[in-house]
């Protein structure tokens, strides 16, 4: 019976972390960045606690496009559901190049977990976000992930 309450808490878990995912994306697109960080961090927070490094990974990924969304000031589904954030503006010089800085940070540890994991159905994912970076591509010509 225990080993029944454990496998159901830790479902439980991973449930709770795909979901929490889903909804900083869906935060992400809304433009409620701030609420996108506070489920990342919670993602953060479950995933440590564990052998749960392909969250940790997806996590990454995603607060990679949060940079690049604020950096564009992109969030598409804006205005579209009752209650909205206000719409995105863009950053000035200093900030862009903050949040820049913390892409990088992301797809670094993003990489290394992909690695590390040998979680390559996140390669292309990946590879896309790192062409962002380069200048290559946009991120709002990129197809949607969650």
């Amino acid at each position: 019976m225990r080993a029944k309450v454990v496998v159901a808490r830790g479902e439980g878990l991973r449930l709770r972390r795909k979901g929490l995912i889903a909804r900083a994306a869906f935060r992400r697109n809304v433009g409620d960045w701030s609420g996108a960080i506070r489920d990342l961090d919670e993602i953060e927070e479950i995933a440590d606690a564990g052998p749960m490094r392909l969250f940790l990974c997806d996590m990454a990924l995603e607060r990679a496009r949060l940079a690049f969304a604020k950096i564009e000031a992109f969030a598409p589904l804006n205005g579209l559901i009752d209650n909205n954030p206000p719409k995105p503006i863009a950053p000035d010089a200093a900030e862009a190049a903050r949040l820049k800085d913390e892409a990088t940070k992301q797809l670094v540890i993003a990489a290394d977990y992909i690695k590390s994991c040998g979680y390559h159905r996140r390669d292309e994912e990946l590879a896309e976000l790192e062409a962002v970076l380069r200048g290559e591509r946009k991120f709002t010509d990129l197809p949607p992930r969650v």
